[in-house]
C-alpha cells in the first residue's frame, strides 16, 4: 500500500484555477464539469458522479469534516495545517527513516480494526469525537455519544472532561471515582443509606433540571455562609422578613408561591391594555394585548413605554395589528389578522418571486412612506381634493391641486420639486426663480413661481397681490403685499415676517 505520497497529495490540487463553484461531500457531480467541481480544499473527488473521498481516504468529522488518510496508508509527515491528516485517532508515524513520508498508525491502546482503514478507540473523556468508524464512548465513564462528541449520560453532570453523579444518581461515600461522586458545587451530597445523590438541605431544597442546581424553596431560610445556598427558585429572591429580620426566599412582585413552595406562579392579569396605552414592561398584571400581537415597547430607551404592534405589524382603526409593508402575508381567504395586509394603509398582499408580502395597491402610481407608514400617490397622479380618508392621499411634501380645469393632481409645494422616482418632493431653492408683481407666471411651473411668502399669487397668468385691499410695496419690495391703510384685512398667505426675505434679482 506504500506509494508515491507526494504525487498522491499533489493530484488533489491539480484542478483548474478558474472555477465558479465548489461542491460539498455527497453532492452529485460530473467528471466533465469544469465549473462545478468537488471541493479540493477538503480533498474531495468525483467518484461515480458523487463528491467523495478517494480509495485511500475516508470522510473524517474530527478533522474539520474533510477526507483523511486511512490506517496503513502513506501520509505526509509535515502536512499543511488543513491536512490531509490521518483518519480518526491515527497518527502519521515515521516510515523506514523517511523524513517526509510516513504511515497512518494506531497508538496504544488503540488497535487497527479487523477490516482495516481505522483505529478501534474507546473514548474516555467528555468532548472526544465519537462519529468516526471504530470510536465508542466509554460506558464505564458514564459517557454517551451526543451529536459528534461524547457527553455525559442522563443523570450525570459534566465537570471538565469527566462525568460526576447528578441528582438521584448512584454514588458511594468516600469513592475517588468521579462517576461515583456527587458534584458538590451543585449542592448535592451522597446519602449513605440510599447511595444516591440528593440536595444538601433535604426538603428545603428542590432540584432544578434547567440550571442543574439545588435551589432553596419558597419560605425556607436563605442565610448561610456559602453564597450558593442563597439561590432561591426561579422568579424569587432572598429577602429580609420585617418581623424578626430573618431572610427567606420570597416570590417576586406579580408572582405567588405554589402550595408546595417549589415554584413561583405568575399572578393572573387584572387588566389588558389597548394599543397606544402607556405600559410598564415589569408590570405583569396590567399587560398589553398579546393575543392581538401587541408588546410593551420603550422607544429610544425612554422611560415612557406604550403598547405597540410587534415588528412588521401595523395597527388599524379597530386596534388590531395587521401585516405592514414588506411583511409576510397570505392571499388565501380569511387569513389570520397578522397575515392580512393593512388596507387602511392602502396595502395588499402581493407575490414577489414566490413569496407573499404586503405592498402598495398600485406600485406604478403609489409609493410607501416609512414616516407615515402608509402608501401615498406619486407626484403627478390624480388625487381626491376632498381629503376623503377612504381614498389614498398625496405624499406629505405635496398637495392635491386643481390644474385649472376639473382634474386634480398631486403637486409639489413652492420651493420644492419632484424626486427622481416621483415618490416625494425635495426642497430646491437655489435653482428656482421668484417672480415679482406683473411678471408672467404658470401655476404649475417648478422653475419659477410667485412666492407665497410675499403674499403673491398667480392669477390669470400674472403674479398679483390678493384682491381685497392689498398693495405691493414699491419702496421696499421685500415687504411684499401689505394691507392698505385703514384696512383690517391681514395677509392671506404669509405666515411669517415678510421683511425677513430679500427678493432675488430677476
Amino acid at each position: 500500500m506504500v506509494g508515491n505520497t507526494k504525487a498522491q497529495y499533489l493530484v488533489l490540487f491539480s484542478i483548474s484555477a478558474v472555477t465558479s463553484k465548489f461542491l460539498d461531500y455527497g453532492v452529485p457531480c460530473s467528471p466533465n464539469d469544469t465549473e462545478n467541481i468537488c471541493d479540493p480544499a477538503i480533498f474531495l473527488t468525483c467518484v461515480e458522479d458523487t463528491c467523495l473521498c478517494n480509495e485511500t481516504m475516508a470522510w473524517d468529522v474530527k478533522n474539520v469534516s474533510q477526507c483523511s488518510f486511512k490506517v496503513m496508508t502513506t501520509c505526509p509527515r509535515y502536512p499543511a495545517h488543513r491536512g490531509p491528516f490521518c483518519y480518526g485517532t491515527a497518527v502519521c508515524d515515521e516510515l523506514w527513516g523517511n523524513p517526509y513520508d510516513g504511515i497512518c498508525t494506531c497508538l496504544a491502546p488503540d488497535v487497527p480494526s479487523p477490516i482495516g482503514g481505522y483505529c478501534l478507540h474507546l473514548a474516555r473523556e467528555v468532548g472526544e469525537y465519537c462519529t468516526q468508524d471504530g470510536v465508542t464512548c466509554s460506558v464505564k465513564e458514564k459517557l454517551a455519544c451526543s451529536g459528534t462528541r461524547c457527553g455525559c449520560q442522563a443523570g450525570w453532570l459534566v465537570n471538565g472532561t469527566v462525568c460526576m453523579a447528578g441528582f438521584n444518581a448512584r454514588c458511594k461515600v468516600g469513592s475517588e471515582l468521579p462517576t461515583e461522586t456527587c458534584r458538590r458545587n451543585t449542592l448535592l451530597t451522597c446519602n449513605e443509606e440510599t447511595e444516591k445523590c440528593e440536595c444538601t438541605r433535604g426538603i428545603e431544597h428542590v432540584w432544578n433540571e434547567e440550571s442543574a442546581m439545588c435551589l432553596t424553596k419558597i419560605g425556607a431560610t436563605c442565610e448561610f455562609g456559602d453564597v450558593d445556598h442563597h439561590s432561591c427558585v426561579e422568579n424569587s429572591h432572598c429577602r429580609t422578613v420585617q418581623n424578626d429580620g430573618a431572610k427567606i426566599c420570597t416570590c417576586n412582585q406579580y408572582y405567588h408561591a405554589s402550595p408546595d413552595g417549589m415554584e413561583c406562579l405568575l399572578d393572573p392579569a387584572e387588566k389588558i391594555l389597548s394599543h397606544g396605552e402607556q405600559c410598564d414592561p415589569d408590570n405583569l398584571v396590567e399587560i398589553c394585548n398579546y393575543a392581538k400581537d401587541q408588546l410593551c415597547t420603550c422607544p429610544y430607551q425612554s422611560f415612557t413605554c406604550f403598547c405597540e404592534c410587534d415588528a412588521g405589524l401595523l395597527v388599524n382603526s379597530r386596534g388590531d395589528c395587521e401585516a405592514g409593508y414588506k411583511a409576510p402575508c397570505s392571499s388565501l381567504p380569511n387569513p389570520g389578522t397578522n397575515l392580512t395586509c393593512n388596507s387602511e394603509a392602502f396595502m395588499k398582499c402581493r407575490e414577489n418571486e414566490g413569496n407573499f408580502t404586503c405592498g402598495c395597491d398600485s406600485p406604478l402610481t403609489q409609493a410607501y412612506n416609512p414616516l407615515s407608514k402608509m402608501c401615498h400617490l406619486l407626484v403627478g397622479q390624480e388625487c381626491d381634493v376632498t381629503l376623503n380618508p377612504d381614498k389614498i392621499s398625496c405624499h406629505s411634501t405635496s398637495i392635491c391641486r386643481t390644474t385649472g380645469g376639473e382634474s386634480t393632481y398631486c403637486w409639489c409645494q413652492q420651493n420644492y420639486e419632484p424626486s427622481l422616482d416621483q415618490a416625494s418632493c425635495n426642497y430646491n431653492y437655489e435653482n428656482q426663480t421668484l417672480l415679482l408683481p406683473g411678471q408672467e407666471c404658470e401655476d404649475w411651473n417648478y422653475g419659477e413661481f410667485c412666492p407665497h411668502v410675499w403674499n403673491l399669487i398667480c392669477l390669470n397668468g400674472t403674479c398679483q397681490c390678493p384682491e381685497g385691499g392689498f398693495l405691493w410695496s414699491g419702496e421696499h419690495p421685500w415687504e411684499g403685499c401689505y394691507p392698505q391703510e385703514g384696512s383690517l384685512r391681514a395677509p392671506l398667505l404669509s405666515t411669517g415676517c415678510l421683511a425677513s426675505l430679500t427678493p432675488p434679482l430677476v
